[in-house]
């Protein structure tokens, strides 16, 4: 699933499109994190399923706050630009406040 996800989210030309995918592509990360989880646990390892399952915790919470930031980024892009599109950003050197 992580692997399919990026390779829709190479795509794309919204930049909400491609944040979606990259999402989907993440929490496939952060689901398999958990799984190796489970199965350290089945075996006995408690601490390395500790780990996994913290890894994973710490993996979506990064990323959700990562991703936070990118979506207001795109909208300040879109703000600018009045576009969501990647081919159109060349505007965004010229148009751009900051």
């Amino acid at each position: 699933t992580s692997i399919l996800a990026a390779l829709y989210a190479f795509q794309q030309d919204d930049w909400r499109r491609l944040l979606a995918f990259s999402t989907a592509e993440n929490a496939a990360i952060a689901v398999t994190t958990l799984g190796a989880s489970l199965l350290f646990r089945a075996g006995g390892e408690n601490a390395l399923a500790g780990l996994a399952w913290t890894v994973a915790v710490l993996h979506l919470s990064g990323h959700a706050l990562a991703k936070g930031g990118l979506f207001l980024g795109a909208d300040g892009v879109y703000a600018a630009g009045g576009t969501y599109r990647l081919a159109q950003r060349g505007w965004l050197r010229t148009t751009s406040l900051v």
